[in-house]
């Protein structure tokens, strides 16, 4: 067979996607760094220009760069809208004013000691952190509304501001170890005081135990149980090992070593401990069902 003979095959790559892709990564990550109407006003012109597009048949490429304009505005809307609800609720006034408050929130991952630098009497040293959402806040006032049912110790829930806004939580005194443990979808009820963090989002510091007022979510028990035998498997590992492993596998650093941390962030290595359980168990399952018997 010559080389004319020879049959082609191959599929040329279909990247018609890639601009718009781009276009919307590119609006969600400025539109924060531009105030609101700004980003509105952006997103407006883009949508108005991708209908112009689309009623002039004679404009070349006219289809991608309609594309690209309207995930320009999407982007950008919903990103300034986001980042607008952030910065300008209940909580990040609060924040701004270095308020104290009452909350109730929905832990989103583990709580682990870490060495923070971030100054204040109220931190000490090695506090607990994790990231949390702020579902209900009540003022420094007083909660609005009346009583509404009890916690899982018997705290009365009362009706205030109802948010949904991210929060850093730093735990520290004598009872930050009460924290470890929790299961990200916890709902918990806590006094603290809200200050502003370097990114914007709020950091919520407490001194106080956690008031659990209800339980996390089936799939993050069942997750936590996997974890823990995990843990306990690696036990009789040396200490590096020991932590290391759980990290690799389902994205637990709970027992990851200080000097060991260090040296992943040195190396700029970090993602490989960064796994999520959610992530390895569709790899599994994906390559479990792809997988002839």
């Amino acid at each position: 067979m010559t080389a004319p003979d020879v049959p082609r095959s191959r599929a040329r790559t279909d990247a018609r996607l890639v601009p718009g892709a781009a276009a919307a990564w590119a609006a969600a990550w400025g539109a924060p760094l531009i105030p609101l109407r700004a980003a509105v006003a952006v997103s407006v012109c883009a949508a108005a220009c991708a209908a112009v597009l689309a009623c002039r048949p004679t404009i070349r490429h006219r289809a991608t760069l309609a594309v690209v304009l309207v995930c320009v505005a999407a982007g950008g809307l919903v990103a300034g809208l986001r980042t607008a609800a952030d910065h300008d609720g209940p909580v990040a006034a609060a924040a701004r004013q270095r308020a104290e408050a009452t909350v109730e929130l929905t832990v989103r991952t583990d709580p682990q000691r870490r060495v923070t630098r971030v100054r204040g009497s109220e931190l000490g040293s090695s506090p607990t952190v994790f990231e949390a959402r702020i579902d209900r806040i009540d003022p420094p006032g007083g909660p609005l509304g009346a009583p509404g049912g009890s916690g899982a110790s018997g705290v009365p829930r009362m009706a205030g501001v109802r948010v949904r806004t991210p929060v850093t939580v730093l735990a520290s005194g004598p009872d930050a170890d009460a924290w470890l443990g929790l299961l990200p979808s916890t709902p918990i009820r806590v006094h603290g005081r809200l200050v502003p963090g370097r990114s914007g989002q709020a950091l919520l510091l407490v001194r106080a135990a956690p008031d659990r007022i209800g339980a996390p979510a089936a799939h993050q028990r069942f997750a936590g149980l996997l974890r823990a035998r995990l843990r306990a498997a690696c036990a009789e590992l040396p200490p590096a090992a020991r932590g290391l492993l759980p990290g690799l596998v389902v994205g637990d650093t709970s027992r990851l070593p200080a000097d060991l941390e260090a040296d992943f962030r040195t190396t700029e290595l970090t993602h490989l401990t960064a796994v999520s359980g959610t992530i390895v168990g569709k790899r599994y399952w994906s390559h479990w069902v792809s997988t002839p018997a």
